[in-house]
């Protein structure tokens, strides 16, 4: 049994983001065999009692939260101290936005005191990565290794080519920039890079000198199981802030919507997570927005429909909404690329057609696809073997 501390500027709680429940399925995963430690970011600054954060995450053995820490140049002000600041920023600093603002001196002295007691501390965030091991040298590069959820510059690129003002676009384009130089960077400097996708380690490992394995993201169990009942209903979870989720969705309502509605005239999408566009998809018929819901009605509503949708087609890193639905049993269709880094045993169906996307939902509204649910039970069997190969 090895002490591991997990690094993340994400707490694990409540689950709201894909990131949140990698490392919550992670941890989950590592404490099987191991002891396991939490130190994150409470980024949302919310307030929880122990009781309810042990309730939640009883398989961390302690869990150490700071709370976040935005650095002055980021900070509210008048409108010109913050157009100052913003340019200054873009135009003189080298170093990415998102990674500057997840910098907190509370992990950094944390780990300073406390890092002798672990045989490996695993980094969830190149961002965390950079200052507490790359800008420091307390910590032995022995005991440490970054897990990259997906290629950041993959998806900074993406949002440059999905912006629609050029004001917008060319900001986004010098960032990515950064994001280009700094990631290279750190994946050379990285004493042990794991990738949750088998495509992200390929091109890691075919463009970038460094060392990089391969480790894939656990499925958390989900005590709610899915069961065929009819309801003409297809739902798809997004967070629609998010460029990519919406552009993914515009794509389904404008090629793929309309058709299924010809196959099955009682169909409906309904559409869950953070929604504020709502004017975009008023002139299509048969869609209820749900807004983000907490756990149980959420669940309600997959258990509610007959067909889960990921027609996302940018971004990067494995799709955990994807997981999800597995574990509960649903059937999956999804573009190739929102089901890129899932393992081809796990059931999900991966179209870019828009006339064989909307077939294969309508055999799946009539219960007429050759589906059967995944055992992940011998999936996350996989997954563990491959963390216990993790040698400190």
């Amino acid at each position: 049994m090895k002490n591991i501390l997990i690094v993340s500027q994400e707490l694990p709680y409540p689950l709201k983001t894909g990131g949140q429940v990698s490392i919550y399925a992670r941890g989950l995963g590592l404490s099987k065999n191991n002891c396991v430690d939490l130190c994150s970011v409470n980024l949302e600054n919310l307030e929880f009692s122990n009781n309810e954060l042990k309730k939640n995450l009883d398989f961390f053995n302690q869990i150490h939260i700071f709370s976040r820490e935005i650095p002055s140049l980021f900070q509210k002000g008048s409108v010109f101290n913050s157009i100052f600041h913003f340019c200054i920023n873009l135009f003189f600093q080298k170093i990415p936005r998102g990674v500057q603002i997840s910098q907190n001196n509370g992990i950094y002295e944390f780990l300073k005191l406390n890092h002798k007691r672990y045989d490996l501390i695993l980094f969830e965030n190149y961002n965390t990565f950079y200052q507490y091991v790359l800008c420091s040298s307390f910590i032995p590069e022995n005991k440490v290794a970054l897990i990259t959820h997906n290629i950041e510059k993959k998806l900074a690129f993406d949002n440059v080519k999905l912006a629609k003002n050029i004001v917008l676009k060319f900001i986004l384009y010098i960032e990515y920039k950064k994001i280009f130089a700094y990631e290279n960077m750190v994946y050379g400097l990285s004493p042990l890079t794991y990738s949750i996708s088998i495509e992200d380690f390929n091109i890691l490992n075919n463009n970038i000198q460094g060392n990089f394995k391969y480790l894939p993201q656990h499925i958390r169990p989900i005590n709610y199981k899915w069961k065929y009942n009819g309801s003409n209903k297809v739902i798809f979870n997004a967070n629609l802030n998010f460029a990519p989720n919406l552009h993914g969705l515009l794509w389904y309502l404008e090629n793929v919507h309309l058709k299924v509605l010809a196959l099955e005239p009682n169909y409906s999408l309904v559409i869950t997570g953070n929604v504020n566009r709502t004017k975009s998809f008023d002139k299509f018929p048969n869609i209820q927005i749900t807004g983000f819901l907490k756990s149980e009605a959420f669940f309600k509503e997959f258990l509610n429909a007959d067909v889960m949708i990921n027609p996302v087609m940018k971004g990067a890193g494995v799709k955990i909404k994807v997981l999800d639905a597995i574990s509960i049993g649903i059937p999956v269709i999804s573009t190739k690329h929102s089901a890129s880094g899932i393992d081809k045993s796990l059931n999900v169906f991966r179209y870019d057609e828009p006339s064989k996307f909307a077939e294969v939902i309508y055999k799946g509204l009539k219960n007429d696809l050759k589906f059967k649910a995944a055992d992940i039970r011998d999936y996350n069997m996989i997954c563990n073997n491959k963390l216990t190969d993790i040698n400190v």
